[in-house]
């Protein structure tokens, strides 16, 4: 392929858009407290969950469990640690929950979550 004037080139890290507001308020405080209580292969776990919900910026207990091949039991406690961490938001009025990440903080997010997890486990 040849670039010509027509063609863009490539992005760049240096081409990444700013991240929306939401992205910079720091992890709850909940959020913390539970990534220094997850073993390694929990949190390998939970990470996957975070990028299949906001990349799929759709969340259901039903639709993690088949798409990780969980058990019911573990999809709960997911549920739970992706409320904690601000990745999803219940709706109080009908049990429903909206993802309160976008996808173009998705990256930032998981720097953020891995960042708080290294200082956790290095205190």
């Amino acid at each position: 392929m040849t670039l010509t004037a027509e063609t863009p080139a490539a992005p760049t890290v240096f081409d990444v858009n700013p991240p929306s507001e939401s992205i910079f308020s720091a992890l709850p405080e909940e959020g913390k407290e539970l990534i220094a209580e997850i073993d390694d292969p929990d949190f390998e776990l939970l990470e996957r969950s975070i990028e299949l919900v906001v990349q799929s910026q759709v969340f259901t207990p039903v639709g993690l469990e088949h798409a990780l091949q969980l058990e019911p039991e573990v999809v709960e406690h997911l549920t739970d640690e992706l409320e904690a961490l601000g990745v999803i938001e219940r709706d109080e009025s009908d049990d429903h929950h909206e993802v309160a990440v976008e996808v173009e903080d998705l990256s930032l997010f998981l720097v953020d979550v891995r960042l708080n997890r290294r200082d956790a486990t290095a205190a």
